[in-house]
């Protein structure tokens, strides 16, 4: 995959790219164990939800980037990283963290404009939830506000460090 400047597009080497446009639904098949980059993003008329096969460790960079998928995201226990960007830009209301998945790079969930809240597996080590919001299991870091809340925000005591790219929303009134 490669950014073509006068396209202003990614041009792929995905066997299905000239019938992107045409898929509809999306199915993992049990046994994958990554799902590489860029390897389904701008699949923008997909009409499913996301299912990530249990056998999946890692998602790529920008692996379901702008894609139309939506409702909940169940996240399998299983999965321990989230590469760069990976599921950038998608329309889901609740994504699941399970306790496996201890890495999550820059803009994992950027862009995520209905999304309402996450829920962290309590036996995550690396990752809770306050509130429907990720942090750091110690809490010193918040790590990814839900895209979908409106209204006010309070940042909790005890927090030191906002990650860059935490909050890509501008439905909140007030922030503090």
């Amino acid at each position: 995959n490669e950014w073509s400047e006068e396209n202003q597009k990614y041009v792929t080497n995905r066997p299905w790219e000239e019938y992107k446009d045409q898929i509809k639904k999306l199915v993992l098949g049990e046994g994958i164990t990554r799902i590489g980059s860029y390897s389904f993003c701008q699949l923008y008329n997909v009409e499913c939800e996301l299912v990530i096969p249990s056998t999946v460790k890692v998602i790529g960079d920008s692996a379901f980037w702008d894609s139309g998928f939506s409702g909940e995201l169940v996240l399998p226990e299983g999965l321990e990283k989230l590469e760069n960007c990976a599921l950038i830009n998608n329309g889901f209301t609740y994504v699941y963290i399970p306790s496996t998945l201890t890495e999550m790079e820059y803009r994992t969930f950027w862009n995520h404009w209905n999304l309402e809240r996450f829920e962290v597996s309590e036996n995550n080590p690396a990752f809770c939830d306050v509130d429907g919001v990720i942090f750091t299991k110690d809490k010193k870091e918040l790590v990814y506000f839900p895209g979908g809340r409106t209204g006010e925000y309070s940042v909790p005591e005890g927090t030191e460090v906002i990650r860059e790219n935490t909050f890509s929303t501008d439905s909140l009134t007030s922030l503090h």
